[in-house]
This record gives structure tokens, sequence and C-alpha cells, in this order.
């Protein structure tokens, strides 16, 4: 039942100082309620070596396989609606990264793999494109779905097949 699937959220503070310290806050754990559409704490925790609410976000992670987990990621970057920016999925992408769910290579040929489209389809319109003109593109045109994302992930073999993102396989690749 859709209205009873609860969402959950990490949140760690990374601090990088001008000195190029860096420390990491421990974290917190929050869970999105749609009465009004907000995240609120969870103050619960079976296991005291984990910060409030932990217990509830690792036990869930666990159970969830790691294409589920990003595609999370991505579905909670566009605040549950169903687009992203090119900023947005990098970002989820950097997080993904970060979770070990993708590595840090399949990102950036994600994004390689994205200019390249963007290239060819812009090459036929403008005969002087430059790299400046594809990346503009990218900053300011590209909206894409969450499962769009997930379709190309998988026809690039980065994540496996799943039903929720399987029709935008084919159109991935084309």
């Amino acid at each position: 039942d859709r209205e009873s699937r609860i969402w959950l959220g990490e949140v760690l503070r990374k601090v990088v100082y001008k000195t190029g310290k860096t420390t990491i806050e421990p974290p917190s754990y929050y869970a999105y309620t749609r009465d009004d559409f907000s995240w609120k704490s969870v103050m619960t925790s079976k296991d005291s070596r984990l910060a409030p609410g932990g217990y509830l976000f690792e036990e869930a992670m666990r159970a969830l396989k790691p294409g589920i987990r990003l595609f999370c990621l991505l579905k909670t970057e566009a605040n549950f609606g169903i687009e992203l920016n090119w900023e947005m999925i990098l970002r989820s992408l950097e997080s993904a990264a970060d979770l070990e769910l993708i590595t840090r290579a399949q990102r950036q040929e994600y994004a390689h793999w994205m200019e390249k489209k963007v290239r060819s389809l812009l090459q036929a319109q403008r005969p002087n494109l430059n790299e400046k003109h594809v990346q503009e593109f990218l900053d300011k045109k590209i909206k894409l779905r969450p499962r769009e994302v997930m379709g190309h992930l998988t026809a690039l073999g980065f994540v496996q097949r799943c039903p929720v993102w399987e029709a935008f396989i084919k159109a991935s690749i084309d």
C-alpha cells in the first residue's frame, strides 16, 4: 500500500574548513510525513550505538536492493516529484557513489555518456558547437524522471533491471 510506505533519511553534515581539515558530524535520522510534506526527526532506537532513528534506517537499508536504494536517492532529490535537473542527477549519483551503489568511475562514465548524447543532438542544429554549448544544455535544459535516469544506468550496465524503470531502458539506448 503506497500510503503505508515510510521514507527514512540519514543526514550527515560534512564540514570542510579553509585549512583543508574535514570533519563529519554524527548522522541524524528523519522520516517523511505526507500530511505536511516535511521531514521529522526520528527519535526511536533499538541500538544504543546508533543515533536516534539509526536502527530504523539501517534496517530499511539492509532490506532494499542496491538499485532500489539508488532510485530512492533520485526520488528524494526530486522531492518525491518526477523531475530532476542535471545538478540534481549528479548530486544523487555522487551520493550513490558515497554509498557504494555505483563507483565514481561509473558516475563519470554516465556524465560523459549524457554529454555525448547531448553533443550528438545539438550538432545537427549548431555547426559551431563547442563544449560550452553542451554543458549549457545539460545545466539549463535537461529534465529527467528518476526512472529515466535508472533506465540509463541499467542500459549502461551499472544497475540491475527492475520493473519500476524497465520501460525506460530501451528508450535510453535509442
